[in-house]
């Protein structure tokens, strides 16, 4: 028995751009991991349309929204383009950070300057 799920919005523009770019159907479906019927399902939605119309359809609602989150300034609306994986994604990165940099620190408090140098390079030891 097959398992069933809805496209993502970015999953049905790789159908409609392979369309446009030509690419065989059967090579859109294993690119996206789908079956090819469901490519040839929406293919044939938009096969009767203008390019334009088509274009329209690939093209995301506001292409000048590259803000994380605030309010458009081209659309009004407001906007949070970062998701739950991202953020997460975030929040383990600055913790690295912190640590890479509480490590850091012990090692600055045991460096010492050389002020001998004659130039404006001064010289670390470790």
């Amino acid at each position: 028995m097959r398992n069933f799920r809805h496209l993502t919005k970015t999953e049905i523009r790789e159908i409609y751009t392979g369309y446009l770019t030509d690419e065989p159907k059967l090579a859109i479906a294993r690119r996206i991991g789908i079956d090819n019927s469901t490519v040839h399902y929406h293919i044939n939605k938009i096969k009767n349309l203008p390019e334009a119309e088509v274009i329209a359809l690939i093209t995301p609602p506001c292409q000048r929204c590259e803000h994380i989150s605030f309010k458009c300034l081209v659309c009004g609306r407001p906007s949070d383009n970062i998701k739950s994986e991202q953020l997460q994604t975030i929040r383990d990165l600055r913790g690295q950070v912190a640590t890479l940099e509480r490590r850091l620190l012990k090692y600055e408090n045991n460096t010492t300057f050389s002020s001998s140098a004659s130039g404006p390079i001064a010289i670390v030891s470790c």
